[in-house]
């Protein structure tokens, strides 16, 4: 669960059982009302001024996941960052706990390298 900027909201995952996928919700934390925000694969990355979330969002079955970005207010999901493995390039792993740079330039996260239980920073401009 990640909490807005204001903290007014929060944004969390639910597994639905039904079609096998992650749902990303909001929660008005003043009234509890939950609203169903989009199918995700990761957790999400609130915007400096909480108007949008970036999530990573697989493209299908067999892909490699793509970091997108929604506005609260409505309106289509936008693609920030699409991952090297769908490009057919060399892979670079999807970060975990990553976060964006306050100027929306980079995504940045934490990488494994490896089985040697080592890893390192890394950071990848956005689209």
């Amino acid at each position: 669960m990640r909490f807005s900027p204001d903290e007014q909201r929060a944004a969390l995952l639910k597994r639905d059982d039904q079609t096998s996928t992650n749902d990303m919700w909001l929660v008005e934390l003043r009234t509890g009302v939950f609203t169903k925000f989009s199918t995700a694969n990761g957790d999400p990355i609130w915007s400096p001024d909480g108007q949008r979330l970036a999530f990573y969002k697989t493209a299908g079955p067999g892909t490699t996941p793509n970091l997108d970005e929604k506005p609260l207010g409505g309106g289509e999901e936008t693609l920030l960052w699409e991952s090297p493995a769908n490009k057919n390039t060399e892979q670079e792993p999807i970060p975990a706990g990553a976060g964006r740079s306050l100027d929306r330039v980079y995504v940045c996260g934490i990488r494994e390298l490896g089985s040697m239980g080592r890893s390192s920073i890394m950071a990848s401009p956005l689209r």
